[in-house]
């Protein structure tokens, strides 16, 4: 066997050790399941509901069965597929992001290094994947986000396989990975855009056979999208999907939560950088900026040294299509998630966090690595210039080590959201399953009945409406209020859960929280009093 084979070889099992032991470390993670909140709830439940017969949806406490339409519905339907079998949608979850964890890991590392061929630099960007705090974090949950990145990332390799050899087929496949991971999040869009820029920029040939192969890949990879809004649309569902509110006034103002969230992102993927003094915003933004300034330098020198030597095809040089089309995306994808911040209806509950930035996170760490490489390709002797991203990868995966071992252990111990030990510890969770199946409920934590009991319940009005009652008021007497009324008239059972219900009221009541909860209850009928919550019910005598 040659010497570059077992190169090779060895590569793509130290490569395939990491992405198994990825797997790993997300069943260790979800020792109590994967963590479950509001979306991840939205999945699990449309999933069963579909495996009933009913349709992908939820019911309301009415009775009334509402489509899913905030959400795209690839996930769940993949849960759904999977729970044919008859295995518990959370148990398929679990299992599921823990492999496509090992799974995005394999495509991240074998892609890179049969399009790069720097073995080591593979090897550490696929360690890195696997100690970032984030990325286990996302891939511990029943969340949509591990199947988005698999989707995504198979649309730009497969794209990058066809600006290289042309093959129909490659792009074909790389319009339905795009489309894929369109209906798994809707900033998916991102990856089609990215697409079909790239084949703009990239393809060679006639500007007719750049616009026939983008109209291509642009109608192929939004068939899927095209079908789910239709069925959305005919007829059209009570539950309307997001829709778009322009609006341009204080638009400056309006993105300073976004500027504020991109710049915090940032500067937090530099290595140690909570180990540095604090830095004002604007000083941390110039850094960033010369950083920046410093890649499309890097890039430049590149692309001037490949014209002035005459290289032929040039432009297909594998670390230019990796950097060039990574860039792409994270433009892309941080253009739909501005524009959704600011003009989406209801608005993405994901925040501006690690969550929502991770895909840019990877993005650009290939985009760099891809950018050295491509300056390399111009130098005669450059084996010794592997050194610097191993380097680089090293120092963010040791950056990394310490709260990405903190995050495994947390979850491994305690579990998170609904599927953590207190919760499926709970005792008024236990106390509600023995209410009768036809009493109505209503709680501060509707989401997590809804999946640990399989109840639906109302909200507190309260909690989510801008006119709040005098704070001197219980709970059941407002006469305009639908769900005091069903409270009222129909004795439904209001639910407490202690730990989150003061941080609901101090959002809105500040100090005069204490004096609002007092009076919530007071006078109405406590049928049990546990170690995490309360259930009372209405009665008119009790003041």
């Amino acid at each position: 066997m040659k010497t570059r084979d077992r190169v090779n070889m060895l590569t793509i099992g130290l490569i395939a050790v990491v992405s198994l032991a990825g797997v790993l470390l997300i069943l260790y993670c979800t020792r109590w399941g994967p963590w479950v909140l509001s979306d991840a709830m939205v999945y699990i439940v449309s999933a069963k509901n579909l495996l009933a017969g009913h349709g992908l949806g939820l019911f309301r406490p009415s009775g009334r069965f509402l489509p899913t339409t905030h959400f795209p519905p690839l996930f769940p339907l993949v849960l759904s597929a999977i729970g044919v079998t008859g295995i518990d949608l959370v148990i398929a979850a679990r299992w599921l992001n823990a492999i496509l964890f090992g799974i995005n890991i394999l495509v991240v590392g074998i892609s890179f290094f049969g399009l790069i061929r720097w073995a080591w630099v593979s090897i550490s960007l696929s360690i890195l994947i696997l100690s970032s705090p984030i990325w286990i974090f996302l891939h511990s949950g029943a969340m949509s986000e591990p199947l988005f990145i698999f989707t995504g990332l198979v649309s730009i390799f497969l794209l990058i396989h066809y600006l290289k050899s042309n093959k129909r087929s490659k792009l074909v496949g790389a319009a339905i990975a795009s489309g894929l991971a369109f209906i798994t999040r809707y900033i998916g869009g991102a990856f089609i855009i990215a697409g079909a820029l790239g084949l703009l920029i990239f393809r060679r040939g006639s500007w007719k056979r750049r616009f026939v192969d983008i109209s291509n890949y642009l109608f192929i990879s939004a068939l899927p999208m095209l079908l789910w809004l239709g069925w959305l649309n005919f007829p059209p569902k009570k539950n309307p999907p997001r829709h778009i509110e322009f609006f341009i006034r204080h638009l400056w103002d309006s993105l300073q939560p976004v500027r504020g969230a991109i710049v915090d992102n940032l500067w937090g993927w530099i290595p140690f950088s909570t180990y540095l003094p604090p830095l004002h915003y604007r000083t941390r933004l110039v850094i960033l900026v010369f950083i920046a300034l410093a890649l499309i330098v890097l890039l430049a020198i590149g692309i001037r040294r490949f014209r002035k030597r005459n290289i032929q095809d040039w432009q297909l040089n594998n670390g230019l299509l990796l950097a060039g089309l990574f860039s792409l995306f994270a433009v892309a994808y941080v253009a739909v998630m501005v524009f959704s911040y600011l003009y989406i209806e209801p608005r993405p509950g994901s925040g501006l966090g690690d969550r929502m930035f991770a895909p840019v996170h990877l993005a650009v760490v290939i985009m760099i690595f891809s950018v050295w490489y491509f300056v390399c390709g111009t130098i005669s002797s450059r084996k010794w210039l592997q050194i610097v991203p191993v380097v680089v990868a090293l120092m963010l995966t040791v950056s990394s080590i310490p709260s990405g071992l903190e995050t495994a252990t947390s979850l491994h111990q305690n579990g998170y959201g609904f599927t953590s030990v207190g919760w499926r510890s709970s005792e008024t969770i236990q106390a509600l399953k023995e209410i009768p199946s036809d009493t109505l409920l209503i709680s501060n934590e509707e989401e997590a009945i809804l999946l640990l009991t399989g109840r639906p319940a109302y909200d507190i009005p309260e909690l989510r409406q801008a006119n709040r009652p005098s704070i001197d008021q219980r709970f059941g007497d407002d006469l305009d209020d639908n769900v005091q009324r069903i409270f009222r008239e129909d004795e439904a059972a209001l639910v407490i859960f202690y730990d989150t219900i003061f941080t609901q009221f101090w959002n809105l009541y500040q100090g005069s929280t204490q004096q609002r909860l007092e009076a919530f209850t007071k006078g109405l009928r406590l049928y049990g009093n546990y170690s995490d919550g309360a259930i009372y019910f209405y009665d008119a005598d009790l003041q």
